[in-house]
């Protein structure tokens, strides 16, 4: 009887412990790049007076990668927006892409010893760019998000004590990139990626499991980034190399 006693209390404990079970949010907030270019080429008009923005690349080009995220705890803030650092196998995978791709001199990351952690728009960011001779920034954002739903399967849950896999936790993630001239803010073109994953856990793991999702939803996000971006490339390529020569 005290066995049984005991039984019932560890599963009113866990019922409990379901009941106060909300969807997870990753606090992984994408920039709304689109703000931070409007606001740059306002103040390139005020101080030149008008916006001279054109293609100034030059071929082969040295093409540099940033990561912006918002900084959603201090959204009024005069600096909003915060330089990411990418995951090591993105920042790895970015630097290897100089072989593959034609056309180019190097490809790597903004290094972050030459810009602000913080920043309140896309003109610090270019300017860090063009101290490492870059001709091209490469932007992009990553927004992802993962939430749990359970599936009710009635009295057997609570004789599995929480054991039984019945909660399905999904992630997903969407990356935005844009490819900007670094000398005159011209936009080259833009694209966009997103990737969902899902797993069944039990109750005990639904916070791994969430985590697990969400970053292997980016890491599949990031792969599909990188194939847009080769894409792009070539696109930029075949529309600006004779553009260039005949300017030179």
């Amino acid at each position: 009887m005290r066995r049984l006693n005991i039984l019932f209390v560890i599963i009113f404990i866990g019922l409990i412990q379901m009941g106060c079970m909300a969807p997870y949010i990753t606090p992984s907030v994408g920039a709304p790049i689109g703000a931070l270019t409007e606001s740059d080429e306002r103040d390139y008009i005020k101080t030149i007076g008008k916006n001279d923005s054109s293609p100034r690349i030059r071929f082969p080009a040295s093409i540099v990668f940033a990561r912006i995220q918002t900084r959603k705890y201090c959204m009024k803030d005069r600096y909003p927006y915060e330089i990411a650092t990418p995951s090591m196998v993105l920042m790895d995978a970015i630097e290897s892409q100089t072989e593959a791709l034609p056309l180019t001199s190097n490809v790597g990351n903004l290094n972050s010893m030459l810009v602000k952690k913080h920043v309140k728009d896309i003109q610090e960011i270019r300017e860090a760019a063009a101290k490492m001779n870059a001709n091209i920034l490469v932007l992009y954002t990553v927004q992802s998000r993962a939430d749990e739903r359970t599936y009710e399967i009635g009295p057997l849950n609570l004789i599995a004590l929480g054991f039984l896999p019945n909660h399905h936790t999904k992630g997903q993630a969407i990356i935005s990139m844009l490819m900007l001239d670094v000398d005159s803010g011209y936009v080259y073109g833009s694209a966009a990626t997103t990737s969902t994953t899902k797993q069944l856990t039990n109750y005990w793991l639904i916070s791994d499991a969430l985590d697990s999702c969400a970053a292997e939803a980016e890491l599949r996000a990031e792969e599909k980034m990188l194939a847009k971006f080769q894409e792009l490339w070539t696109g930029v390529c075949n529309e600006y190399v004779n553009v260039t020569q005949s300017a030179s």
